[in-house]
């Protein structure tokens, strides 16, 4: 049975179900089942950076299109990336009305909020975690190709909610658990390798930068 395609997902979902009369929601079901995914882990080949530039006098830049969650946030300078700014939430974010260069950060609304306005026209980077959709005109993904499992018992568990079957949803829901279970552990392997480091959390003051210890300032 061929699992790497959308079509071929959608093939093998119904020959589980073994009904003819359910192949117009089976894509349904698998977009729920991307939605409970979605929310409970990131997949790295959805990971991306999208290059932005801040408005001078403006403590604000917009979101990128499909924005999801972010990762890091970044200034480009000429010699490469500096250092990534602080990410603080919107409630602690203290704001300055003096123009300068930006040193946290927050999400408010469909927007990236500085503590000022910027004093110039910064290019920035902001990385993101994408989300997993297969479509027509997106037939395959990492998660498809390395967890196919993964993408049939929740289209499968989808499908015992719609039929309302106690017994199948019992079935679908722990195999689903245990596959996504193991899929997150294998994804989080790689960013294990991540040489653990620690800061202090001190806040931001004017100009003032927390203590880096990779730095050693």
């Amino acid at each position: 049975m061929a699992l790497g395609t959308y079509s071929e997902l959608q093939a093998s979902v119904a020959d589980f179900l073994e009904r003819g009369d359910l192949t117009a929601v089976i894509p349904d079901f698998i977009k729920l089942a991307e939605a409970d995914i979605n929310s409970q882990f990131n997949l790295r080949d959805g990971d991306q950076n999208t290059a932005l530039t801040t408005v001078p006098g403006s403590r604000f830049v917009a979101l990128p299109a499909g924005y999801r969650e972010a990762q890091n946030f970044w200034i480009e300078w000429t010699y490469g990336r500096g250092d990534p700014l602080r990410f603080v939430l919107p409630e602690l974010l203290i704001t300055y009305s003096a123009p300068g260069r930006p040193l946290t950060w927050c999400i408010d609304g469909t927007n990236i909020a500085f503590e000022r306005p910027v004093d110039q026209a910064y290019s920035v980077t902001l990385r993101t975690s994408g989300a997993v959709q297969l479509s027509d005109a997106a037939p395959t993904n990492l998660l498809l190709t390395n967890y196919p499992n993964v993408y049939l018992y929740g289209a499968l568990r989808e499908a015992a909610t719609y039929l309302k079957d106690t017994e199948a949803l019992q079935i679908w829901s722990a195999k689903f658990e245990e596959a996504i279970t193991k899929a997150k552990a294998k994804e989080g392997r790689n960013k294990a390798l991540v040489t653990l480091s620690t800061e202090p959390g001190i806040m931001q003051l004017g100009n003032r930068r927390g203590f880096n210890i990779n730095r050693g300032w």
